[in-house]
């Protein structure tokens, strides 16, 4: 939507006032200029101040290289199993793979490693 001010050519000076001031009232501006460093400052102070987790855990990467009782013999405390790669590789072991670390009380994720050689273009 657009407004029109109509505009006194005879009085120089008013016009380019009513266009720099652009319609934002005084307080608006203001709270913008304080509210950005504020925001900052709370930001920093929260970073600061927020506890570190540490956890030290292995974790086993597992692909279709590996055989599908790996998750069970390896000493880890989870696993994350590559299920698919590119635009047609199944892993073949993934299902007994997943099965074991879950049986072992293994956490677990899998995940699609993207390859964009092998990939169909779309």
């Amino acid at each position: 939507m657009a407004f029109l001010l109509p505009l006194d050519l005879g009085r120089e000076g008013e016009d380019v006032g009513i266009l720099n001031n652009k319609g934002k009232p005084k307080h608006k501006r203001l709270r913008r200029h304080i509210g950005k460093p504020l925001t900052a400052l709370a930001a920093v102070l929260c970073v600061a101040v927020a506890p570190v987790a540490s956890a030290n855990m292995n974790v086993i990467d597992v692909s279709g290289w590996q055989s599908a009782d790996v998750t069970r013999v390896v000493d880890a405390d989870a696993a994350i199993v590559k299920i698919t790669e590119g635009g047609g590789y199944v892993n073949p072991s993934w299902r007994s793979q997943t099965d074991w670390a879950r049986q072992t009380g293994k956490a677990c994720g899998g995940y699609h490693y993207a390859d964009a050689a092998t990939s169909p273009p779309k």
